[in-house]
């Protein structure tokens, strides 16, 4: 599952909502652990000039990566405060007078990082932000780009993949990791996934990589086991490889590989991963980086919509599953925000006021 934060506009006054001058808002005012660091307050709402529109918001995603952002892990240059928040979904409640994309009451998902979302109102450029596609919730829209929309970039951009290949990736318990068995299964391209050695019962982290459909499943502390020798034995070479974990892990992985291009877009273990010179000398191993934020921040308006609307497609053919669990926006500080549950989890936050 993913995580968002859900903020029901019904839930607040339209007279205040609409002329407020100051806003609820989640505020961290330097890294740290997300429980000591993270505060509700009141923040001021800027005005809107004539590109801008404003946004009542409605859900907002909090997951791990939302998290890692207030830790302070892969640092942005950020001027505190700063109010946390990256993925989200919006309300326009008033538009600037040259905005011509947008109206009012058109609900509208935000595209740039870093915006700051969980707040029950924003302003943003009207180029931060695309319609819902139709027939698609709030929810799944607010944590579509951080989990699926990885897994679409991770896919595409690297190597051109065709029904029959092999993805091998760590860490595919998580939302992304999901994902990217989901989006290969609806192509027809083999997945074998490893997932951490954690939980129990129906708390095991192979199960969901089970039931979303990953063809092989194993833990990490099956990949010096001749049982993972003989699966990648008996599939071809793995074309991609996808890394979250770094560390020990991947050092393991890559131990394994002949050929493939393998492609880092996080590092949960905090820690790097080696790959020897004779391995890079005598196959054929590209290694290369992805950063989401990036992408986002580079991408055209037109090139996020190409991308939302497939996945949408997905979402609205059940091929694509995005999870949510809820609670409550003044809840956020009681939350155990430093352990999002397993890691295919994440919640939701209802705004009150």
């Amino acid at each position: 599952m993913a995580a968002i934060a859900v903020l029901k506009n019904s839930m607040l006054k339209p007279s205040l909502c609409r002329f407020a001058g100051t806003v609820n808002a989640a505020v961290f005012q330097k890294y740290g652990n997300p429980t000591n660091v993270l505060r509700r307050q009141k923040v001021q709402l800027k005005d809107v000039s004539k590109n801008d529109v404003q946004l009542q918001m409605l859900v907002s995603s909090l997951s791990r990566y939302d998290m890692d952002v207030v830790l302070g892990k892969n640092p942005q240059p950020f001027t505190f405060p700063m109010i946390g928040g990256n993925e989200g979904v919006g309300v326009v409640q008033k538009v600037g007078e040259q905005v011509s994309s947008l109206k009012e009451k058109d609900t509208v998902m935000l595209i740039r990082p870093y915006k700051g979302t969980w707040a029950e109102q924003m302003v943003v450029s009207e180029n931060d932000v695309l319609p819902v596609p139709e027939g698609l919730s709030a929810e799944s829209c607010s944590v579509l780009l951080n989990s699926a929309g990885i897994a679409y970039r991770l896919l595409n951009d690297f190597v051109s993949l065709k029904s029959g290949d092999v993805v091998l990736q760590n860490d595919a318990s998580s939302t992304v990791g999901l994902a990217v068995i989901e989006l290969c299964k609806a192509r027809g391209i083999k997945t074998v996934n490893v997932v951490k050695d954690c939980g129990k019962g129906k708390n095991d982290l192979c199960q969901p990589a089970n039931q979303v459909g990953g063809d092989v499943v194993i833990r990490e502390s099956q990949l010096q086991s001749n049982d993972f020798q003989k699966i990648l034995s008996d599939l071809p070479a793995p074309t991609l490889v996808l890394n979250a974990r770094g560390g020990a892990v991947m050092t393991g992985m890559s131990a394994q590989l002949r050929k493939g291009v393998v492609v880092t877009y996080n590092e949960t273990t905090q820690s790097p991963f080696s790959v020897s010179a004779s391995m890079l000398m005598s196959g054929d191993i590209c290694l290369k980086g992805f950063n989401m934020n990036e992408w986002l921040s580079g991408a055209s308006v037109q090139d996020v919509k190409s991308m939302v609307d497939e996945l949408a497609e997905l979402v609205k053919s059940d091929k694509l599953h995005l999870g949510v669990k809820k609670t409550q926006f003044s809840e956020l500080e009681k939350l155990p925000l430093t352990h999002l549950c397993p890691c295919f989890q994440t919640y939701v936050q209802s705004m009150d006021q």
